[in-house]
């Protein structure tokens, strides 16, 4: 067994063993693959098949631990298969040396095959195949040890399977599409049939007290094993004018290019069908063409220019079969701004899952996208089998850039390396656990970190568990620590948002951290209701089940709660570097540039269904709009100011909109809009116009209310004011001249009566706004008046009819009625229903907050009353409080009531 320990932790270099699948073989015409190497067992020199087959040095010997040979009774076909007898000990029966498989660089094989057991409880069957390099080979065979093991430049193997008597078909891919690989010569395969112990997987960190138990017998079959030479399509997006992978991200001038490799054993010349789709699913760009098999990687461009989310659709086929067809993504960015100082917020990526061979990919992902802030993780799983010091100097050199283009660096101690974690006894991910462990299983390694990162990072996260208490998470010889080898350190301890009032860690930055399924709406309620001031937060993506649009305009959301929330730090997981990026990419490019340094300093009222944010600093005002309606455009008037503005939707259209008697017409969808351009002085004048009392008391006789002006201008402004009152309304003066101080305020005083009582809600007060002084000023504002009811609360609903007593349909309205006042009250109560007539009821002497419940009826039908509203008056019968309410009358016919007619 000892020689079986060296042998796998001999198996950590290039090319470890990882189990694979056949993807979409099935779908492949029979021609189409080329067998390299059959087995069926059918046909021996010898009984054991010993001219074929002989065990891997330093594993248990033939004929003592296990015994080979054919077998006539069973078999998947024909007639004979080959059977391993089990006695102790692993398996690997491979090729001989004299009879290894020929093998292509940048190939794609299929391995495939059926296996039987019988009588394994702890060991398994499998198939593996190696790679070897021919030459290097040659040069170790006469070299002490195992010269397969020397030369192997990559390895695969099946699914390791106990089948209990039946069998089962196993399949994997095996490629020589590694850089060792491609530029190997003489390559070879070594096909290894296989029973492996426990032993023969355990990891070299595992609790050697705890014994693993193995079989020392069993049988294994093993029939019908081909090995096919597969078509072999790869493709990936590339920057122009390179061989450097872009993982889908572009920023103008360059474009995107698409790299096509294709090796096919039957067609020299098969045609590429590339077709390119923009975000609503509508085709920008196809064309075909045709590529030479086997000449390597091809580099054609794509003719996309305009700024958005594409997908990319690649069909390979030859003559009329399709060979392959592959789905890539990639987003076009708009040309980058000049370079400003960053202060917060700032917005950027996480990356949790990197390897040391993806730095120079995300890199160059990093330099596109440009963000203000980068969190890495300190050690994901995918470089377990590195050392620290062989994963430090190229991540150092990777942060180091970032520092040097301006991005702050958050490292997140989230995951530590197996070694620390074995010597802490507990797994790498239970981070709080090995800082509670004895500070010797974890201070070297971290005094390593510190050292090589304290200048480039003084913002470390770590990661905190619920059941371990406070004290050890963070324990004192870490903060120590850090105080002696990381200048101004700052430790974030991490929450989950909603629950943010429990984050009161003395001493430490808040970190929190949203779920894919934590709505932007909920998400912002959290935190309207607690001090996010100063925090930082990681939002997650939306779910990927959802639509495209769906998704950019949920992560839009999301990031603007965590903007408007007071965040200095708002955090996303990085786009894929395999497939290129998801849609609601486009929300992080997009928004990240806008918000940014700069924090919310108000609204524009815009409509109803409407949002427009004012986002201030520095550089200036940006404004950022959408609609909550969903699949519509709307229009909004904003006054922006004389100048023509520019506006960019986040999905890449852009346009420029004219200031048109005194306001910019935006259209706006669900998916954000940013305006650029507009007068920062008109906004904030209009912004900060409003009525005061912003609420009117729905009454008979007239309201008095102020119009207050804010003049944001270091000089005097002086115009005319003119008001657009709502229908069956008046404003008195209708038409008046101001004048402003500088930095001062004034307020006019107005008049409201109406014709006809309103409806309570919300009205828009169009004020037109002329000035001429150091400036032009042509405006129309918005200014939001309120009509409530602070006395009298009134519901009413309506139900169908039908009369007891005849029959007859009929529409009853139920009236409810609450006292909010201090006195009892009189009402006089009417509800009108169009071209049918009204009624009328009294309700005497209701008291201090009690509640009269009161019914009309009216003898009519829906053929007369669908898709008109009844309108519900209350009103005092001794004061001027009264109450409308409007009861739409739909199509659809609610519960029918039965009432008593008199």
């Amino acid at each position: 067994m000892a020689a079986l320990g060296a042998l796998f932790m001999t198996w950590g270099g290039p090319g470890a063993i990882e189990p694979a699948s056949a993807q979409a073989v099935d779908a492949l015409r029979q021609d189409q693959r080329q067998v390299v190497a059959p087995f069926n067992f059918e046909s021996r020199d010898t009984f054991d098949w010993s001219n074929v087959f002989q065990q891997e040095p330093d594993l248990p010997p033939k004929g003592l631990f296990f015994d080979a040979f054919g077998d006539e009774e069973v078999s998947r076909s024909g007639e004979m298969s080959l059977r391993l007898d089990l006695r102790g000990g692993s398996v690997s029966y491979r090729t001989r040396l004299d009879l290894l498989i020929p093998a292509e660089p940048g190939c794609r094989y299929l391995v495939r095959g059926w296996v039987r057991t019988e009588g394994l409880v702890h060991a398994a069957a499998r198939i593996e195949m190696r790679v070897v390099e021919g030459e290097q080979l040659d040069v170790v065979s006469d070299v002490e040890g195992d010269p397969v093991l020397q030369a192997t430049v990559a390895e695969f193997a099946s699914e390791a399977v106990r089948t209990g008597g039946e069998w089962r078909q196993v399949e994997f891919l095996v490629d020589t599409l590694s850089e060792a690989a491609r530029f190997g010569r003489k390559l070879r395969m070594v096909m290894a049939l296989q029973v492996v112990q426990p032993e023969f997987f355990a990891p070299d960190d595992r609790d050697r007290s705890i014994p693993l138990h193995e079989d020392v017998g069993g049988t294994a079959w093993f029939d019908d094993v081909e090995i096919w030479q597969l078509p072999r399509v790869d493709c990936r997006m590339v920057l122009p004018g390179t061989q450097a992978a872009s993982g889908g991200v572009y920023r103008l001038p360059r474009t995107p290019v698409i790299e096509i490799d294709v090796d096919d054993p039957f067609d020299p010349a098969p045609t590429a069908r590339v077709e390119v789709r923009n975000l609503d699913d509508e085709v920008v760009h196809h064309e075909a063409f045709t590529v030479k098999s086997g000449n390597g990687p091809i580099a054609h461009p794509l003719e996309v220019t305009s700024p958005g989310w594409y997908s990319v659709d690649l069909q390979v086929s030859s003559g009329e079969q399709l060979i392959s067809r592959q789905a890539r993504s990639f987003m076009v960015m708009r040309e980058a701004e000049p370079r400003r100082w960053r202060s917060t917020p700032r917005i950027g990526y996480t990356i949790s899952d990197w390897t040391v061979d993806d730095l120079p990919l995300h890199d160059s992902i990093l330099q596109a996208i440009d963000p203000a802030i980068l969190e890495m993780s300190i050690w994901p799983v995918g470089n377990d089998e590195l050392s620290a010091e062989a994963a430090i100097p190229s991540l150092r050199t990777m942060l180091s850039d970032q520092r040097y283009d301006g991005r702050e660096v958050l490292f997140a101690i989230d995951r530590m390396h197996p070694q620390v974690a074995s010597a802490a006894g507990t797994a790498p991910e239970e981070v709080a656990m090995i800082f509670a462990a004895d500070p010797l299983a974890w201070s070297n390694d971290m005094e390593h970190w510190f050292l090589a990162f304290g200048t480039l990072v003084d913002r470390w996260r770590m990661t905190a568990l619920s059941d371990v208490p406070a004290e050890f998470v963070v324990p004192d010889e870490l903060r120590a620590m850090m105080r002696d080898l990381v200048p101004d350190p700052v430790l974030s301890v991490p929450r989950e948002v909603d629950a943010l009032e429990a984050t009161q860690s003395a001493g430490f930055e808040t970190y929190l951290e949203s779920t894919p399924d934590l709505s932007a709406e909920a998400q912002a309620r959290m935190l309207s209701n607690a001090d996010s001031d100063g925090i930082t937060i990681r939002i997650a993506p939306p779910p990927s089940d959802w639509s495209r649009r769906g998704r950019i305009d949920e992560a839009s959301r999301r990031i603007i709660a965590a903007w408007k929330a007071g965040a200095d730090r708002i955090l996303s997981p990085m786009p894929n570097l395999e497939f290129g990026p998801e849609p609601d990419a486009l929300a992080w490019t997009a928004l990240a540039p806008a918000l940014e340094s700069r924090r919310p300093a108000g609204t524009l009222h815009a409509s109803d269904t409407a949002t427009c944010l004012i986002a201030d600093g520095e550089d200036g005002i940006i404004l950022v709009a959408y609609s909550r309606r969903i699949g519509s455009i709307e229009q909004i008037d904003l006054p922006l100011g004389s100048t023509v503005v520019e506006v960019e939707s986040i999905d890449g259209r852009s346009w420029t909109v004219p200031n048109r008697d005194g306001v910019h017409t935006i259209e706006v969808s669900s998916t954000p809009v940013i305006i650029r351009g507009a007068d920062a002085g008109v906004v904030a004048l209009a912004s900060n116009t409003r009525f005061e009392p912003s609420a009117i008391a729905s009454r008979r006789g007239p309201q008095d209310v102020a119009l207050t002006i804010r003049n944001p201008f270091s000089f005097m402004i002086e115009g005319d004011l003119e008001f657009e009152a709502p229908d069956d309304w008046s404003m008195q003066p209708s038409r008046t001249r101001f004048r402003v101080e500088p930095n001062a305020e004034q307020r006019i005083p107005l008049t409201v009566r109406w014709d006809r009582m309103p409806q309570l809600g919300q009205f828009v007060i169009p004020v037109s706004m002329h000035a001429e002084v150091d400036r032009l000023i042509d405006a129309r504002i918005a200014v939001p008046l309120e009509v409530e009811s602070p006395r009298l609360e009134v519901r009413a609903d309506w139900s169908l009819a039908s009369s007891a007593i005849d029959g007859r349909d009929g529409l009853v309205v139920t009236m409810e009625v609450t006292n909010h006042g201090n006195q009892p009250v009189d009402l006089e109560a009417m509800a009108v229903a169009w071209r049918i007539g009204r009624e009328r009821l009294r309700i005497s002497d209701l008291g201090p907050g009690d509640q009269a419940i009161r019914r009309f009826q009216f003898n009519a039908g829906m053929d007369r009353l669908a898709g008109t509203d009844i309108l519900v008056t209350v009103a005092d019968a001794d004061g001027p409080d009264a109450v409308v309410v409007a009861v739409p009358i739909a199509g659809t016919k609610p519960q029918t009531a039965v009432v008593e007619t008199r």
